[in-house]
This record gives C-alpha cells, sequence and structure tokens, in this order.
C-alpha cells in the first residue's frame, strides 16, 4: 500500500544559526502537520586548508566530533507523529584570494541523511579544483543522497553537466520572489540536462532558521513510501525521486503584527542577521524571540497541509521517480487530478525537453485522462502546474520526471 508522506528537507536548529532546539522544532512540525524532516544543520570546511571550522554563530557548533551527538539527538526528537532525520549542509569557506574564482560555486550541499562516516575526511581531498571536493563528498556519502541546495536562476547551471553525481537539486521558492514562478529560468535548464539523459530531479526545503520556519520557504516534499515511515524508507524514497514539489502561498505575518527591523528582500524571514543592524547573535535573541511570539503564536497563517495544492500523476499507471515501458510511436495514458486553491493558470507536460500538452484557465480542482503519441522516444515525462489570482498570491505543482524506457 502506498502512502503519501509531507516534509521539509532543509531546516536548521541550535547545533548551528538556528534559534530553536532539535526537540523544540519537532513541535512546531507537529502543528504543522508535517510527517518528517531532514535537520540539515551547518557543517562548515575552511579552504584552501581543508579543515572543518565550527559556526561562528553556533550554539553548539556541528563539527565531526559531535556529529554522532547530533544524529542520536534527531532519532530522540521523533515521535509518532513526526519524524527527524539527521542530515547536514556542507559548506565551504573560501579565505584564500587565489580562492575567489571559486566563489560562484559555492553552493552548498545537502548530506541526506547524516550518519559519523559518511562526510569527507580532508586529507582525501586533492587538487584545488571544485569538483575535486565534490568528488570526494561523494565517496565519503556513497550510501547517502548528495543534493544541491538552493537551487535558483543564479545557479551556475552550465557546469552541471560536467559534474558527477549531481542528483538531486534542491529548489528554495522564497515568499520575496513576486515573480511568477514558472518564468524561473532554470526550469529550462532542468529539461535540458533532461534531456540529455541525466536523470537529475528535484527536492525542496524551507532552509528554516527558527520556528516560524513557514516564511522561509513556502514549498514542500510530497513523498510516496511503501510500507513504514522510517529513516530507511523516507530515504530510498528521496533517492529515487519518488516525489512532487508542492508551493504555496502564506500572508505576510510580520507586516500584519506591524513588525519593523526586517530587511525588505527577506520580508518573512528573520533570523538573527536580517536585523537592520548587524548585531551580533546574543543580543539579537530577545528581538528575534518576541517576532516569534508575536508572529507564529498569534498568526500561523496558512501552514497546515490542507493549505497546500496535491496531485496524483501517472504514465501508464507509473508515478514520479517510476520507470515506464513505452514502445516508440505508440500512445501512453496519461491520469492526473489537482486540488489547489486558485485558478489554473498553467497546466503543462513535458517530454524530452518539449511541451506535449498545455492547457490554461482551468478550475482549481479538476482530474484530466489524456493518451497522448510521444514524437520518438523521450526519455522522461514529468508535469508542471500553476495558479496565480489578482493579488499576485501563486501556487505551484512540480512533479520529478516518470523515466521511459
Amino acid at each position: 500500500m502506498k502512502k503519501w508522506l509531507w516534509g521539509d528537507g532543509h531546516c536548521h536548529s541550535n547545533f548551528s544559526d538556528g534559534f530553536h532546539s532539535i526537540e523544540e522544532l519537532t513541535g512546531y512540525y507537529e502543528q504543522y502537520e508535517m510527517d518528517f524532516r531532514f535537520q540539515t544543520d551547518h557543517l562548515f570546511m575552511e579552504m584552501p586548508e581543508k579543515k572543518y571550522i565550527p559556526h561562528a554563530h553556533a550554539v553548539h557548533g556541528l563539527i565531526p566530533e559531535i556529529i554522532t551527538e547530533y544524529c542520536n539527538k534527531c532519532r530522540a526528537a521523533s515521535t509518532s507523529r513526526h519524524l527527524v532525520i539527521p542530515g547536514a549542509e556542507l559548506g565551504l569557506i573560501f579565505k584564500s584570494p587565489h580562492w575567489e574564482l571559486h566563489r560562484f560555486l559555492d553552493h552548498h550541499m545537502l548530506i541526506r541523511p547524516l550518519a559519523g562516516n559518511n562526510i569527507p575526511v580532508p586529507g582525501n581531498i586533492n587538487g584545488t579544483w571544485w569538483p575535486h571536493f565534490l568528488e570526494a563528498v561523494i565517496k565519503s556519502a556513497a550510501d547517502s543522497q548528495l543534493a544541491f541546495a538552493h537551487v535558483s536562476d543564479a545557479t551556475p547551471w552550465q557546469f552541471l553537466p560536467t559534474l558527477p553525481c549531481i542528483s538531486p537539486l534542491e529548489v528554495l521558492w522564497n515568499l520575496e520572489v513576486s515573480e511568477p514562478l514558472f518564468k524561473q529560468k532554470w526550469f529550462l535548464w532542468w529539461d535540458y540536462l533532461l534531456s540529455l539523459g541525466k536523470k537529475i530531479f528535484l527536492t525542496t526545503g524551507s532552509d528554516s532558521h527558527q520556528a516560524d520556519l513557514w516564511c522561509a520557504g513556502s514549498m514542500r516534499n510530497v513523498v510516496w513510501i511503501e510500507g513504514n515511515a522510517d529513516c530507511e524508507t523516507v530515504c530510498k524514497s528521496f533517492q529515487r525521486g519518488n516525489l512532487y514539489l508542492s508551493g504555496t502561498f502564506h500572508p505576510d505575518v510580520w507586516k500584519e503584527t506591524g513588525e519593523t527591523g526586517i530587511k525588505p528582500e527577506r520580508n518573512a524571514f528573520t533570523p538573527w542577521f536580517c536585523l537592520e543592524q548587524r548585531i551580533v547573535r546574543k543580543n539579537a535573541e530577545k528581538k528575534v524571540m518576541s517576532w516569534i511570539n508575536s508572529g507564529l503564536h498569534n498568526n500561523h497563517g496558512r501552514v497546515k497541509r490542507s493549505d497546500f495544492p496535491q496531485m496524483t500523476f501517472n504514465v501508464n499507471n507509473k508515478t514520479f521517480g517510476e520507470t515506464v515501458q513505452a514502445e516508440e510511436n505508440k500512445p501512453v495514458n496519461i491520469d492526473c487530478t489537482v486540488h489547489a486553491h486558485l485558478p489554473v493558470s498553467r497546466f503543462e507536460i513535458f517530454a524530452g525537453g518539449d511541451i506535449i500538452y498545455s492547457e490554461n484557465g482551468l478550475k482549481s480542482d479538476f482530474s484530466k485522462n489524456i493518451e497522448l503519441m510521444l514524437k520518438g522516444k523521450p526519455s522522461y515525462i514529468r508535469i508542471q502546474i500553476f495558479t496565480q489570482n489578482e493579488n499576485g498570491k501563486q501556487e505551484a505543482l512540480i512533479g520529478n520526471p516518470v523515466w521511459i524506457e
């Protein structure tokens, strides 16, 4: 029996630069009706020295020596309603001017799940070019999933085809992005890479640093699993791409509560470094906690699972991340159902980099059963759905590929 789980793929606690403990975060995620989260606190390596360093603003400081303790705390914070899976956001700190050239490739990498033996050993990193570091990470994290974090139009997409093991990519959809999501150029890059035969899929995460995590990102992973909802089962579904992304809108909690001091470009994301003045964390704690108390506890906004759009999508009865057998120049049957909160402005099905079916102006709830002829034999079929109203509120449903053999 398949079942769908909802979860966050990227968040922070006070083991790095978050404001809440791992245990406290579990309570909030339970309120938000999330089944799981990957706890991905920062793990930094200084380059070119190739040595791990504590986070400058961490309460604990996630370093190799305490990873076992960190993983144990993640597991201890799990409940029957919410699973906490240990992970890490591995980043490089470039110091020497010689390394400035590589800064544009400093997309942090998510290791999911994390264990004491799957981070790179500094002595195993050879050479001075960024891919050498990536290769060392891949070799160390052989039993985990390595994901590029914070994927956006700014990601150096032109380099990705040359790098090894780049699946998956983690999309962050922030509230301050007012341009319709379907206009993001990374969709074109994604289809380009898929059309080259790269088996790349998408995940997402809030990048939350405090308890009002729904303000940081408005997109969640919807994962199907078979069997028990445990760490191994969820991780395997992630590694296969058995998921779609669901994004929705939220009110600007801070504007509604009259709070000030938050930078406009991050108007709904308020860790200590978003204060107008660059004050030290210990002096920011009181102000930030007052924001959380006034914003989160008095105005949750749209945070429940039912507030997000949902869908099903099957190609010849196979869904996200699965492989379907299809013969060249023979039709495939596509079955799709959608439940959204706003009228659907765009409904698109892609195959091999081309749009093979599209409709505009659909209702918020609909079902489609379509028989389509494929040109040649593309390597994948995927779906994307966008909604938007006259006030600029928007939602998104982004399906991972169904692979074709």
